[in-house]
């Protein structure tokens, strides 16, 4: 039997014959395992209470594979930290020569800290995946890579010491960090990749000026209250500072070349986006973002002070968002309008009015969702598209259309109150 477990000391203990180690089954959480004998590498997993989880992994020393360095799993070099047990509850010091923390390696730990030596310089996808327990982490002098979900939902993570090395940081990485509050990323990273501090609730946030891109939805549900972003970043992923409720003001850099749809969406207390002149495509006027050389409209800020705006002349496209949880009372759209995109409008619960003209061609997802106080829509004969949820929860709405036309069929098949032109 290649894996022998003791129930009572909760260890576990591999054969001579074990040759390859998944450390993200659920072996590691086990009371029980039954060899197969036909094949002696299929088992039958009973999983048990937490209590059950294993404190110790020893290994057969003539085995050519693996050892065990107080308790925790290594391949035979010492080069990769394979799995260490759930139970285990000291801290972790990971011997000098440890290059790699691998997948899944530390997942569902209950230990508080764990020490990383200056010669690892890779955490794979998941190598502290949910690890309720851990507080903090030193991620010492060489780590240059942190994997997909490395640290994802580690809830009590306060403190995190980034190594000097460190060049990119995962998708996911850290999100659901509740605990850490205060970051500051290291100089020469120059990738954040998406949802990497989604959900953290971070306070402050210090940007390198090495950065040159933030992934979609990297830092979202966070807490700070104003932004600084570095002069060497170019690329703002989808949705990227969403739903950051205290987050007043933003300076972007001269360089940025692409601020994806709804980078600033539902940032209800956003009061302005600082740009330099002569910024690419992107360009401010009268406190409101225009992109694609003035074509885009794509953020206008929930508290400017003006309720009754006419978008202006050339305008194409309204942005994902752009409006959204904005105190604006009425709004006059321009001739040569073509598209509405998702949720431009939503949340407007101060609107009352609002004009679209014959040029629309698709008003997306949600655009108007929640605009409580709009009584009335006229919705051109032109339209060809109107999104889920287009008008949802637009308590006291009327459409107005042609009859028998799309507008009217939307209305019907929405429950909307419909009145012909």
């Amino acid at each position: 039997m290649p894996i022998e477990v003791d129930l009572e000391e909760r260890v576990a203990f591999l054969t001579a014959d074990v040759d390859s180690i998944d450390p993200d089954s659920p072996n590691w959480n086990l009371k029980h395992i039954e060899a197969n004998r036909a094949n002696p590498f299929l088992y039958t997993i009973k999983l048990d209470p937490s209590e059950w989880k294993l404190r110790r992994i020893e290994v057969d020393p003539q085995n050519p594979h693996f050892c065990s360095i107080d308790g925790v799993l290594y391949t035979k070099d010492v080069k990769t930290l394979v799995r260490v047990p759930c139970r285990r509850q000291k801290e972790v010091t990971v011997p000098p020569g440890v290059e790699t923390v691998g997948p899944s390696a530390c997942k569902n730990c209950i230990f508080t800290s764990i020490v990383l030596p200056d010669s690892v310089t890779t955490i794979e996808d998941k190598a502290f995946f949910m690890c309720p327990s851990l507080q903090s982490v030193n991620l010492g002098a060489g780590v240059e890579t942190i994997g997909k979900q490395a640290f994802n939902e580690c809830f009590r993570l306060k403190s995190v010491v980034f190594s000097k090395a460190l060049k990119k940081i995962g998708a996911g990485a850290f999100d659901y960090c509740h605990g850490l509050g205060r970051i500051s990323i290291p100089e020469g990273v120059v990738s954040i990749e998406s949802r990497a501090f989604d959900n953290c609730l971070l306070e402050s946030v210090t940007f390198p000026e090495s950065l040159r891109s933030i992934g979609p939805y990297a830092f979202r549900y966070n807490r700070f209250k104003s932004l600084d972003l570095p002069k060497n970043l170019t690329k703002i992923g989808k949705n990227a500072f969403q739903f950051c409720p205290k987050l007043e003001s933003v300076s972007l850099p001269r360089g940025i070349k692409s601020i994806a749809e709804g980078a600033f969406g539902n940032c209800a207390s956003l009061e302005k986006i600082d740009l330099p002149d002569g910024a690419g495509f992107y360009r401010m006027r009268d406190g409101i973002l225009f992109g694609d050389g003035g074509k885009t409209l794509l953020w206008r800020a929930p508290l400017h002070p003006v309720r009754q705006y006419a978008v202006p002349a050339g305008v194409t496209k309204i942005g994902a968002f752009a409006f959204g949880h904005s105190f604006v009372e009425t709004v006059s759209l321009p001739d040569g309008l073509e598209t509405i995109e998702k949720d431009a409008f939503s949340c407007c619960y101060e609107m009352t009015e609002i004009s679209v003209p014959n040029t629309v061609k698709t008003i997306g997802h949600r655009a108007f969702e929640s605009c409580f106080r709009l009584k009335e829509i006229v919705i051109p004969d032109g339209i060809e598209s109107i999104g889920y949820r287009a008008f949802d929860d637009c308590r006291i709405l009327v459409i107005r259309g042609s009859k028998s036309s799309y507008a009217e069929e939307y209305a019907a098949k929405n429950e909307i109150e419909f009145k012909p032109i």
